[in-house]
């Protein structure tokens, strides 16, 4: 995949943008995404889910931001859809669209829900 990849710190949350390398930097892709990984709340991370994100990016030409929330069984679940919610509170105003797999579902469902 013809991708870039950044990281970046949303509030607490270190994060991972992705997007098609066409462009320079994920601020001049004009449509955007969240996208929480799955994991059942205790695996994962952005890179584990780097393969999907790119596709998406490619295929989507849009930017993916991809945070690295806090996991179980270091943190109780809620740290979780915190992360989630911070980082979706940020995007708010960008964000195209909103997607995950799995438990990610349950992420996104409940950042829509705290905002």
């Amino acid at each position: 995949w013809d991708i870039s990849v950044k990281e970046v710190k949303v509030g607490n949350v270190r994060c991972l943008w992705n997007w098609p390398s066409s462009f320079e930097s994920p601020e001049l892709v004009p449509a955007k995404c969240l996208y929480v990984h799955g994991g059942a709340f205790c695996l994962g991370s952005p890179e584990t889910h780097i393969q999907l994100t790119s596709q998406i990016a490619t295929r989507g030409q849009i930017a993916v931001l991809s945070p690295d929330y806090r996991r179980c069984p270091e943190f109780p679940l809620s740290a979780a859809q915190e992360d989630c919610i911070e980082v979706y509170k940020w995007m708010v105003e960008n964000c195209q669209s909103c997607g995950g797999d799995a438990a990610a579902d349950g992420n996104t469902i409940a950042s829509n829900k705290g905002v």
